[in-house]
């Protein structure tokens, strides 16, 4: 006996309703999930950098693994000129759906377009002193940034990008208020397997080579008391906001004995 046209009505209206009721299930999903990534990450920049950390947009494809954020901005402390110490237009990176289970999250690569930050000086204060202080806390112990950053899954990026960099330097009166053009970065091994890295850390790690970037691209535009006060605050963050720092000392010291070289190869040649 074939069900009468009412019946199949009625269970085509019940199929309609359920597929609709999972396709709305599936949207509030994506939100959830959207505005969690966007927290943990305004969580993560706020305790590591000290000031407020607010992200415009994210978007994640739970099954593509894409994930894409837009317009993260990072205050600066208060009482300097520039609302924003640090700009990021947009990220994006991909992921395999099974990486975003597991409590520690490993990406191959990052790419981070459209960024500035300022470099700022003023009645006596500087906004990268208090940026770095804050930076510095870090270094202690991981149970007690777990408590104060909030909880989040730790990361290890294989590379992460930044291009389109720029440096705004407010470092009045010595030098003139300008904006220089950085090189594009490439940071390698953001936390291990052994040793991930959380969403502070992260950021810790991303300003500490935006700054070391500053000093060494510069040129006479930094003043040396200010690359001085940069270099004794990077000197004491922890192991992967420095990392920078001793690349630029490194090169510091290749350049030096290069120099060196140079000059007892001129003794000898002149015989002095």
């Amino acid at each position: 006996m074939r069900p009468s046209p009412m019946r199949r009505g009625g269970a085509l209206r019940v199929l309609i309703i359920a597929l609709a009721v999972l396709a709305l299930l599936g949207l509030l999903g994506l939100f959830l999930v959207d505005r969690a990534a966007a927290k943990a990450i305004e969580t993560g920049g706020s305790y590591a950098l000290g000031v407020p950390t607010r992200v415009g947009s994210t978007s994640i494809g739970l099954f593509s693994g894409e994930f894409a954020l837009g317009d993260l901005e990072v205050d600066n402390p208060p009482g300097f000129d520039e609302p924003h110490f640090l700009n990021l237009s947009e990220a994006s990176t991909s992921v395999g759906f099974s990486k975003l289970l597991g409590d520690t999250i490993e990406i191959d690569r990052v790419e981070i377009r459209g960024v500035t930050i300022d470099l700022e000086r003023k009645d006596g204060r500087a906004n990268y002193d208090v940026i770095l202080a804050n930076l510095q806390k870090l270094s202690g112990k991981p149970a007690a940034q777990d408590e104060a950053a909030g909880k989040s899954k730790n990361l290890v990026i294989r590379k992460l990008v930044l291009s389109d960099v720029k440096a705004r330097l407010g470092l009045l009166p010595v030098v003139p208020a300008s904006t220089i053009t950085l090189p594009t970065l490439e940071l390698n091994d953001v936390g291990t397997q052994n040793h991930s890295a959380t969403l502070a850390q992260v950021f810790e790690r991303l300003v500490g080579e935006l700054l070391t970037s500053s000093i060494a691209n510069g040129g006479k535009l930094i003043p040396a008391d200010v690359a001085k006060d940069l270099k004794q605050g990077l000197s004491k963050l922890g192991d992967l906001g420095k990392q920078g720092l001793q690349g630029l000392q490194d090169a510091g010291k290749t350049i030096g004995d290069k120099a060196k070289d140079l000059g007892d190869g001129l003794k000898d040649l002149f015989g002095k």
